[in-house]
């Protein structure tokens, strides 16, 4: 009899522990209404349980103009339209040049995994987990991971000038008190403004890339591509040196005078197109390419005018 007593003691306790386990179980898939997690660029992973008890939907927050970026999975892997029966959405996939990232729900385990990123900043996203009683969010920051490399340009055209001849000037005032002449050397490019370029890439994804390649220079009447390359981002003017910079020219300041010297720069403008490669040394040493424009402003001659008072 004392033997059936501690049996059925033993069950009613196995019975108690096994649901106080159950509702230890059950607390820790009740989400809060705000989780933050941050995962690396090339192969960081979240997982986070969660219930799918009540769950309509899941999505990811992104701007109208990203969603060709998108791509939508049912619980076989199977592509399927983005306006789908939320019910079917089993894994939503984010691809572009610049960043890959999946999010998916397998059993009671959410993953949220970054492929690579090579924005070369943080990138944030915003899960939306809709359910019955109400919304959850999970806030992703994907740190930056290895960044496309430059591997090659081209020049697909010659150089075509546009003709719209700019002037800038520059004057000096001056002094000769003595009896004879007096001599100033000028550099009559680095008195002005420095040539720039603009490369602008066709596809918005390479804007801010760091590349090399000669730039568009006048010399002897002509253009020419510079043998030198210079380092300049895609999308953003920049200045570079023009090859007649140090070129000296001597004025003469006739005795017992003042005046101003007048230093007039002219300017053209040369057009080219082109493609740039890069790799995506994360991606299997994928490449790839966009096509450019080049615009550059060039100092092609100059005058030099010397008036007394």
């Amino acid at each position: 009899m004392s033997h059936k007593k501690y049996l059925l003691t033993l069950l009613i306790m196995l019975l108690l522990l096994t649901g106080c386990n159950s509702d230890i179980f059950v607390d820790s898939l009740i989400l809060p209404d705000k989780i933050e997690a941050t995962v690396y660029g090339d192969g960081g992973q979240f997982n986070q349980p969660i219930s799918k008890t009540g769950l309509k939907s899941m999505s990811i927050d992104h701007d109208i103009s990203l969603s060709d970026n998108f791509t939508y999975y049912d619980n076989e892997g199977h592509p399927i339209p983005a306006n789908s029966p939320k019910s079917e959405i089993a894994q939503i996939c984010y691809q572009s040049q610049r960043e890959y990232f999946t999010l998916s729900i397998v059993g009671e385990m959410l993953y949220f995994t970054s492929f690579y990123n090579n924005l070369e900043m943080e990138s944030h996203w915003t899960v939306r987990l809709e359910y019955e009683s109400g919304t959850k969010l999970l806030q992703i920051a994907i740190q930056p991971g290895r960044p496309l490399e430059f591997l090659m340009e081209q020049f697909d055209s010659d150089l075509i000038p546009v003709g719209n001849e700019k002037t800038l000037e520059r004057t000096i005032r001056f002094t000769n008190e003595g009896d004879v002449p007096a001599y100033m050397d000028l550099k009559p490019y680095e008195l002005t403004r420095p040539p720039e370029v603009l490369v602008e890439p066709s596809e918005e994804w390479a804007e801010g890339l760091t590349i090399s390649i000669p730039l568009p220079v006048y010399y002897n009447d002509n253009w020419m591509l510079y043998d030198n390359n210079y380092t300049i981002l895609l999308g953003y003017r920049c200045s570079y040196e023009a090859i007649q910079s140090s070129k000296n020219v001597r004025v003469t300041l006739p005795p017992k005078s003042k005046g101003t010297i007048t230093v007039r720069v002219f300017y053209s403008e040369v057009k080219a197109i082109g493609t740039i490669w890069f790799v995506n040394v994360t991606d299997s040493e994928r490449q790839i390419a966009t096509n450019y424009n080049m615009s550059a402003f060039h100092p092609t001659r100059h005058e030099i005018t010397v008036e007394n008072d």
